[in-house]
């Protein structure tokens, strides 16, 4: 048995959007965020006793990094090296190879996959061969090849992985990039396919596993749900999958029915409440939370006088950020 962690789509460094930082606290945990899911993905690896990590593409959110993102990674990197733990990373096409990099210096234990052909990597214990990583990157933005079909195992390995960032089965919504089928992906012989690309976790095939590992941190509001990584153990017969939330800030989408709402004071009442149930629930991370008002009450003449809704979100506002989180 063989076990790993399975990350995608950390996009270092992103620019966030759809939401108002205007306050200091909500800039900056957003501007941390990504940074502090990575190092969440790094603890899972050590505290979790895993042989290796793989990041299967987007790490970076440009194709021109973010020096900040390279050092934060190169930190990450060496605390995973001094844990006696392997990196195996393939780029997407966020930051394909073509793009500019600092060129930081990363330990001997990091492998970046090449974009010209796929790259084989073993994992070795006391000279033994445990495992081959299989991967490859992009080498531009636009990938339309299907790279899956470059892909086969060897038949000496005795165990196989395979890192790509890819779109399976022309998935509704998300570019369709290195397109392949679940087909072309069994047809290569491996145990697990680390796939990236795709922001909602989950598996999409049980035999071989292919899964998408997700994106670590939510990236706007519409990115609510689940982020974060997969620990993966495998062996001959399959693979155990446990997933562990990595995100930093959590987006939420709350619907108050301010149906019993006779004034403006009941409506904030009931928003206030909503919030603080999404808060209780956090887990003591901060969350963004976008507020929708719903059914039917006398208030909502008074709520489309100019200048209340307005009003009525700052108030809310104000006291959401004197609570913590």
């Amino acid at each position: 048995m063989v076990r790993f962690v399975h990350a995608a789509d950390l996009h270092l460094d992103a620019a966030f959007g759809g939401v108002d930082a205007s306050d200091e606290r909500v800039a900056a945990a957003l501007q941390r965020s990504t940074l502090d899911a990575l190092d969440a993905v790094v603890a899972t690896c050590i505290d979790r006793g895993a042989e290796f990590l793989v990041i299967a593409g987007d790490l970076h959110n440009r194709a021109d990094r973010s020096l900040r993102a390279e050092l934060s990674f190169q930190r990450a990197m060496r605390r995973l090296d001094a844990a006696g733990i392997g990196a195996y990373v393939a780029l997407g096409n966020h930051d394909p190879a073509d793009g500019w990099s600092a060129g930081l210096d990363l330990p001997p234990s990091v492998v970046v996959f090449s974009h010209r052909e796929v790259e084989r990597r073993e994992v070795l214990r006391d000279g033994e061969l445990r495992c081959a990583v299989y991967g490859r990157s992009f080498p531009r933005r636009v990938v339309t090849d299907n790279l899956a079909r470059g892909f086969a195992r060897r038949p000496e390995d005795p165990l196989a992985v395979a890192v790509l960032h890819a779109n399976v089965g022309q998935r509704p919504g998300w570019d369709n990039y290195a397109p392949c089928s679940v087909e072309d992906l069994r047809a290569a012989g491996m145990d697990y396919w680390a796939l990236g690309h795709v922001h909602v976790p989950g598996p999409i095939s049980e035999r071989p596993p292919v899964v998408y590992s997700g994106s670590t941190q939510g990236l706007d509001p519409s990115e609510e749900g689940p982020r974060g990584c997969y620990l993966v153990e495998v062996d001959g017969s399959g693979a155990r999958l446990e997933f562990v939330d990595t995100a930093a800030v959590l987006w939420r989408r709350i619907v108050v029915d301010v149906g019993s709402a006779s004034n403006i004071e009941g409506v904030r009442d009931a928003a206030a409440a909503a919030c603080e149930t999404v808060r209780r629930a956090s887990s003591g991370r901060p969350v963004v939370a976008r507020v929708e008002l719903g059914g039917r009450s006398p208030v909502h003449a008074e709520l489309r006088r100019p200048g209340v809704i307005a009003d009525l979100t700052a108030d809310l506002r104000d006291a959401q950020l004197a609570a913590e989180p």
